[in-house]
């Protein structure tokens, strides 16, 4: 049984909707309905939407304690997840407010649990509570703890976490998703969008603070005529974000070349569309799931530098590092790929090439599916 908090698609979330629509493994229980729950259901796989977690959704990453209710409907969820675990041979939570209640629900239903860690557990992105907590359960609870990156699997191990348990699996991606578009595809798509045939650059994420956006918004201000699509929607409460991001384009003048377009499902084709892939997260990236479709797309790629990004890209071979937060920097490595069309190129094509190697679908699939079947409750 799959466990995920959200049902918004994010990096983890479109990781599990591949792993379950390849492996044809089990069923899902989220925290709440959207768009993962609608494909899930659409596939025929059993979903569940826990309505006991609605409380949990008030967990937050802070210090605050929780309250009394939020805790209440953690235990709700907990017993409830407990009673469905019988049904399963083992719990595979993908997300860390899951993995709490699968930790606590596999132990009450005698089952395994395994852990999917698509996070680095350092203070950037959670209290020192919740990192301890996380930790613990994983320590005395976990049967394993996948780790999306070598950086993730370092920061739970700093943090006391058990080396025994933990396996590093990359992501993969399927390389078929990311051929080439035909030029008058991408042509209609540019005009469907309202782009005009100049020089973009593409930023693929959700849209938060720690992924950077408006670190880009101040880079493209430095590139004159240059436009840029910012795709992904906003998820949890980074509402206030996505419209700041917007009051920052007109406030810099270039509302006119900055495109919004949310959350798509045709990222591959818009990755062709622009000249540049950029990544901006300003703490360490997790693992950097753009960065590889970028490089698979046949696309220059710019990302920052901390975390599992330096597992994926070797800079100035298949991309470009940048400081984490440098506008100025990202703007001139963005103008070099301009006026270097040999580079951009060159770099594009080893790009695509180490991408495909590293991080392969079925190398991925293989290495989950044997950990589950080695943990997995007879």
């Amino acid at each position: 049984m799959f466990l995920n908090q959200s049902a918004e698609f994010g990096g983890g979330e479109l990781f599990l909707r591949d792993l379950m629509q390849r492996t044809e493994l089990g069923s899902l229980v989220c925290f709440q309905s959207g768009p993962l729950t609608q494909w899930a259901v659409e596939q025929g796989i059993q979903t569940t939407i826990a309505r006991t977690a609605r409380g949990t959704l008030g967990l937050t990453r802070s210090d605050t304690a929780p309250t009394a209710s939020a805790l209440l409907s953690l235990i709700r969820v907990i017993i409830e997840v407990a009673v469905r675990a019988k049904k399963a041979s083992l719990l595979y939570a993908n997300s860390q407010k899951a993995f709490v209640v699968a930790a606590i629900s596999g132990y009450l239903a005698r089952r395994p649990v395994i852990w999917h860690l698509h996070d680095i557990l350092i203070r950037d992105h959670f209290s020192a509570q919740n990192i301890k907590l996380v930790v613990w359960l994983a320590n005395h609870f976990a049967a394993r703890v996948i780790a999306n990156s070598h950086a993730s699997a370092d920061a739970f191990i700093k943090n006391g976490g058990s080396p025994s348990k933990v396996r590093v699996i990359y992501n993969g991606i399927d390389a078929d998703l990311y051929g080439v578009t035909e030029p008058s595809l991408i042509a209609d798509l540019r005009r469907n969008i309202g782009v005009p045939d100049v020089r973009t650059v593409g930023s693929f994420s959700r849209l938060a603070p720690w992924k950077g956006q408006h670190v880009l918004l101040n880079a493209v201000a430095r590139l004159p005529g240059v436009h840029a699509l910012i795709v992904g929607g906003a998820l949890f409460d980074e509402k206030d974000y996505a419209l700041a991001l917007r009051l920052q384009a007109k406030a810099l003048g270039i509302d006119g070349r900055v495109h919004f377009l949310g959350f798509r499902e045709d990222v591959s084709a818009l990755m062709q569309l622009v000249d540049v892939v950029v990544h901006t997260s300003v703490t360490s990236e997790p693992f950097g799931r753009v960065i590889v479709e970028g490089m698979l797309s046949g696309r220059p790629v710019i990302a920052t530098r901390g975390g599992g990004t330096q597992e994926i890209i070797s800079d100035g071979d298949t991309g470009f590092l940048t400081t984490p937060g440098d506008a100025a920097e990202l703007a001139e490595k963005i103008q070099q790929l301009f006026d270097l069309p040999a580079v951009a190129s060159g770099i594009a094509s080893t790009g695509r090439l180490s991408a495909r190697a590293e991080f392969c679908m079925n190398r991925m699939l293989a290495q989950i599916s044997q950990q589950i079947a080695e943990v997995r409750c007879k």
